[in-house]
């Protein structure tokens, strides 16, 4: 019996008719907990590496790699749902048409790496920022304990300087204060030294400007929270 072409409904199209299918979404998180757990290895090579073009073309590797390989064992432990027949009435049925297995494959494994791919960049790229950040910090602190200048706690970058009543930064910083420099650099260290007893990460620091102005710091691990001045 003859039907028209919008009875044709392939199993092609029933997998896809809904954004994202149960099995799918099952599919994307298992590369992505496999991703999450080889993430730190996989980062820490690309630290020694150095070289930003071969860790981005890396990543891409090992992306692609987990995507087909967790293809292949979803492929062995579950199936998606199919539709051996489409009843249209009471009285006919539309059987179902051909499709391409390994195509539908290649479209979901394809679509998967593209959308894993830019996750993995962005988790990436904050990564590397957070890592520049602490060795920034490890530098500032290396500068302000083995010299005598002192590096500025709230920038990390520039030197302070003493100048009247004022300890300044090229940064903008400016503490009304009459401790000299040496004196300032000792109330920091007196702090460090008191957070560094209860936790190892670094400590940020930023100026108050209130009735009474001062320098604060903050833990944002451990909530430790101090007055410099």
């Amino acid at each position: 019996m003859a039907y028209s072409l919008g009875q044709e409904i392939s199993r092609h199209q029933l997998l896809y008719k809904s954004k994202t299918p149960p099995w799918k979404e099952t599919y994307r998180n298992r590369c992505r907990e496999r991703l999450r757990k080889e993430r730190q290895a996989l980062f820490e090579s690309f630290r020694s590496s150095g070289e930003a073009c071969h860790n981005e073309q890396q990543l891409r590797c090992s992306v692609t790699k987990v995507v087909r390989e967790e293809l292949d064992k979803f492929s062995f432990s579950s199936s998606p749902p199919s539709a051996s027949l489409i009843t249209t009435n009471a009285e006919n049925t539309v059987p179902e048409a051909p499709w391409d297995e390994a195509q539908v494959n290649e479209e979901l494994m394809e679509e998967t790496l593209a959308a894993l791919i830019e996750e993995e960049l962005i988790v990436w790229q904050q990564y590397e920022d957070m890592i520049a950040l602490q060795n920034q910090e490890v530098a500032a602190a290396v500068h302000m304990w083995s010299s005598e200048l002192v590096a500025c706690p709230v920038c990390l970058k520039n030197d302070l300087e003493k100048e009247g009543e004022n300890i300044i930064c090229a940064c903008g910083l400016a503490i009304p204060t009459a401790l000299s420099l040496k004196e300032f650099r000792v109330s920091i260290e007196r702090v460090v030294e008191a957070h560094s007893l209860r936790c190892r990460s670094f400590l940020s620091f930023s100026f108050i400007k209130t009735y009474e102005p001062a320098l604060v710091c903050l833990c944002n691990n451990c909530d430790f929270m101090s007055s410099v001045l």
